[in-house]
């Protein structure tokens, strides 16, 4: 079980999302798992989802989505929020639509200077904020826009051949 260590607390603070890719129609798509979904914990029973993290890490959470979901999972990536708004910032920013409730969220709840629009250029920081606004809606559009930001990051990112090796 969790402890209350800050640790442990930041687990909870986790999105998980799949990106499958689509062969037969030459597609990537996108599934949130909403944490708190009441799932089958191999080994440990019925909790939130969640709680696997904290249980077991990484591999739990694997083996949890693909008994409950019937999914194949080869690879993963964890990105906590510093890494998040870093890969944002490298990629130039991304841009999303905004509605005018979500720009009113983020100037009067998190202090940021957003305005609603149809293209709105967002850093990291911002686009962190916008991909965690809560309480506004829902936790289906909450992970709409997590799965907006995503997205933008895979479709603006440069491609391998792009990119120079570091050595």
């Amino acid at each position: 079980t969790p402890s209350n260590s800050s640790a442990a607390s930041d687990v909870y603070k986790r999105q998980m999302m799949m990106l499958s890719i689509d062969r037969a129609n030459k597609k990537l798509k996108l599934t949130s798992f909403l944490r708190d979904s009441w799932v089958y914990i191999p080994d440990h029973g019925y909790a939130k989802l969640n709680a696997s993290c904290s249980w077991g890490g990484a591999q739990l959470v694997m083996d949890t989505l693909e008994y409950n979901f019937n999914v194949k999972i080869d690879h993963y990536v964890l990105v906590d929020f510093d890494m998040f708004k870093s890969i944002v910032n490298k990629l130039g920013g991304i841009t999303v639509e905004v509605t005018e409730k979500e720009a009113k969220y983020l100037r009067n709840d998190v202090h940021l200077d957003i305005q609603a629009g149809e293209a709105v250029k967002l850093d990291g920081n911002e686009a962190l904020w916008y991909c965690r606004i809560r309480y506004l809606d829902s936790d289906f559009m909450r992970t709409q826009r997590q799965r907006k930001v995503i997205s933008c990051l895979l479709y603006t990112s440069p491609s391998p051949r792009d990119v120079e090796e570091s050595r």
